[in-house]
């Protein structure tokens, strides 16, 4: 009876583990690809201006914000920016637009998908105390930045599905 009891949560363990491993893909044609798990709601409907985002699910009842990653795609005014010169531009907005910002990853890294920006900083938002790390990209002219954002209290248990899902963005 013991040996069935350890096998049935054997089972459920690798049945729900298998199940949080599936994955979706949302593909803009000839932009980018990102896959994401495929229990987190996307949205392409451009709010706030960005060109998708996908939400988390709310853990329970009381919960309140959705942890997500979002994906804004921007023209700079010169065709000659580099990515230099978009984490200076970057830092500056951070630290002149989030009330109690504290930058704590701010460098240029290389990677297979191409040279790109990365940042990490803590910000509070009303009264809500916010984590984002946030990737950007620069290809044909355009600016691709990818940001996730999680309640500073959550943030370590979103952060390795988070980073899955922006490992997996890539530029066509």
């Amino acid at each position: 009876m013991r040996a069935l009891f350890f096998l049935f949560i054997l089972i459920s363990s690798l049945s729900y583990s298998q199940a949080t491993k599936e994955t979706a893909t949302y593909t803009k044609q000839g932009l980018y690809k990102i896959q994401f798990p495929n229990n987190w709601r996307l949205d392409t409907s451009r709010i706030l201006g960005t060109d998708v985002i996908l939400f988390s699910p709310l853990e329970n009842d009381s919960d309140k914000f959705s942890e997500n990653i979002n994906l804004l795609i921007q023209t700079p005014t010169t065709s000659q920016l580099t990515l230099e010169d978009y984490k200076e531009i970057s830092e500056k907005q951070i630290e002149a637009l989030v009330s109690k910002s504290d930058i704590f990853e701010s460098e240029i890294k290389k990677s297979t998908r191409g040279n790109y920006y990365r940042s990490s900083y803590k910000l509070i938002q009303g009264e809500r105390k916010l984590k984002s790390v946030s990737l950007a990209f620069l290809k044909q002219g355009k600016i691709f930045l990818l940001t996730f954002t999680a309640e500073e209290s959550k943030y370590d248990a979103y952060i390795k599905v988070a980073q899955e899902i922006l490992d997996s963005f890539t530029l066509e």
